[in-house]
């Protein structure tokens, strides 16, 4: 996945979502999320 260029939380939450979509929800279940700033609205 690519993250995008302006890197504000709001951008990479929209690519995470659209990234995290395509998966099976086993594999979502998998997931273990950062605490940065990047997924702070998560």
């Amino acid at each position: 996945m690519r993250v995008p260029d302006r890197r504000r939380g709001e951008d990479f939450a929209a690519a995470l979502a659209t990234a995290v979509g395509d998966l099976p929800p086993i594999a979502r279940r998998t997931l273990t999320w950062d605490q940065g700033s990047e997924t702070a609205r998560h």
